[in-house]
Parts: C-alpha cells; sequence; structure tokens
C-alpha cells in the first residue's frame, strides 16, 4: 500500500464534500483539477529533495543514514513509496 500524503486527503475530503452534494461549476471543477497537478508537482518536487538532502547526493552530502538505500534515486524513491501520483 501506498502512503498518503496531505494533498491526497486534502483530494479525498474535496471528493467527499462533491459525493455529499456540494456544487461546483465546470469552471471550478478545472480549477481544482489544475491546483491539484500543480500541488502534486510540487510536493513531488519537495519529496525528491528532501529524499536527496537526507541520503546525500554528492561528495560534499553527509554520510547516509541508510546505505542500503544507495541505489535509489529520488525519482525512483518517490514512486515506490507514492506510486508516482498523478502528473
Amino acid at each position: 500500500m501506498s502512503k498518503r500524503t496531505a494533498v491526497d486527503v486534502y483530494q479525498e475530503h474535496i471528493r467527499y464534500l462533491i459525493a455529499m452534494g456540494l456544487k461546483l461549476s465546470e469552471p471550478d471543477r478545472t480549477f481544482l483539477n489544475s491546483a491539484y497537478r500543480d500541488c502534486k508537482a510540487m510536493e513531488r518536487e519537495q519529496i525528491e529533495h528532501a529524499f536527496d538532502v537526507g541520503y546525500g547526493s554528492g561528495s560534499d552530502a553527509p554520510p547516509r543514514k541508510y546505505p542500503f538505500l544507495e541505489y535509489h534515486e529520488a525519482f525512483e524513491y518517490y514512486n515506490e513509496t507514492y506510486k508516482g501520483g498523478e502528473q
């Protein structure tokens, strides 16, 4: 099972409100879908950056906390942990 992110939880809440009868115009739906995609992209960048910082990605990086994860690149970590989200 993949981990849920804050953006995923927020989207679930919006979907719940719509299921409960919240009426949205087509421009509102388009805006929310666009905002969701933008937020997922930003979140992915932040997760990948945090992975790079946390596990080191260069000669000046601190020692890796988990050496067995050295083969992972940030995008692989994101995809394996969060199933890549919707881009």
